[in-house]
């Protein structure tokens, strides 16, 4: 049987034309995603709202009642670990003792909302990224242009969640995904920011399946409570840069602790020394190439 592939470049006409055919629909998406960084294989719900306009990519909490956000909070801090080292620190605090050479890392917890819209071409990701200089989680808004990926279809088809779904590909910072989306729900949008399809994306995976996003459900129509517009709201007191901006000062600082580090290594006396500690991360984006490509 003869296979065929087409290729499509997503232009921004597309985009407002998928808008204007599609003025009325909003729908839900929930997602089982899962990570696997040669460690952990961890697996996670997530959860993706969208109008025709834009999407909304987060955590979920209990669809019908917003109260249940507050009380998961509530028992994750009074059973955590986090919860016991606060203890502990206090305790130690209040009979001045020391803590041993013991390194408390406490982590504040920041909700990742990501915002992809149309209308502006951008995406807006609300995400905590921890400083080893603070000790700490900081909050950062980053926006970036919607980035255009070329996609490859090919004419092959299955069953996801009640729909008929759609092969495509395509290589985005560092990885090959292979996406399967739905033309039945004709809006561009998918879990994270994987986009610009014509049609929802319900499953999506990079080559080696370290990152996996799978539809369990959809609800069409849907709209968001009062109280679930406000939980996703961006944080006015995070700062905000462009992942450009980002991702320059990253380097930059990853640079300056690569001199430091090789400074002190030729200045050690004899008798001294010192070892590199490495660790694996795991980041989807692995490479931000296109969002230099252009310059000189």
């Amino acid at each position: 049987m003869k296979k065929y592939v087409f290729f499509i470049f997503i232009f921004p006409f597309f985009l407002l034309n998928a808008q204007e055919n599609t003025q009325n629909l909003t729908g839900k998406v929930q997602y089982v995603a899962s990570r696997n960084d040669g460690i952990f294989n961890k697996s996670l719900k997530k959860k993706l709202v969208f109008t025709t306009s834009q999407s909304v990519f987060f955590d979920p909490v209990d669809e019908d009642d917003p109260k249940e956000k507050d009380k998961k909070k509530s028992e994750v801090l009074n059973n955590s670990k986090i919860d016991s080292l606060k203890k502990k620190i206090e305790e130690d605090n209040k009979n001045n003792k020391a803590h041993s050479g013991t390194n408390y890392n406490v982590h504040k917890a920041i909700d990742e909302i990501l915002f992809t819209r149309l209308k502006n071409r951008e995406i807006v990701h609300q995400k905590g990224i921890y400083d080893v200089n603070k000790g700490k989680n900081e909050g950062y808004i980053l926006t970036e242009g919607i980035p255009a990926l070329e996609w490859k279809i090919a004419n092959e088809f299955k069953e996801i969640s009640g729909f008929k779904a759609q092969k495509a590909s395509c290589h985005f910072r560092g990885r090959d995904y292979t996406a399967w989306f739905t033309p039945e729900i004709p809006v561009p949008f998918g879990p994270w920011k994987l986009q610009g399809l014509p049609g929802l994306i319900l499953s999506a995976s990079d080559q080696q399946g370290d990152v996996v996003f799978y539809a369990k459900s959809v609800t069409i129509p849907y709209t968001l409570s009062k109280k679930q517009q406000e939980q996703l709201k961006l944080n006015n007191n995070f700062k905000s840069l462009s992942l450009k901006t980002y991702t320059k000062k990253k380097r930059q600082e990853e640079n300056r602790k690569k001199k430091t580090f090789e400074a002190r290594l030729s200045g050690l006396s004899d008798g001294e020394s010192m070892s590199r500690t490495t660790f694996k991360s795991f980041p989807k984006e692995k490479n931000y190439k296109d969002l230099f490509d252009k310059e000189n």
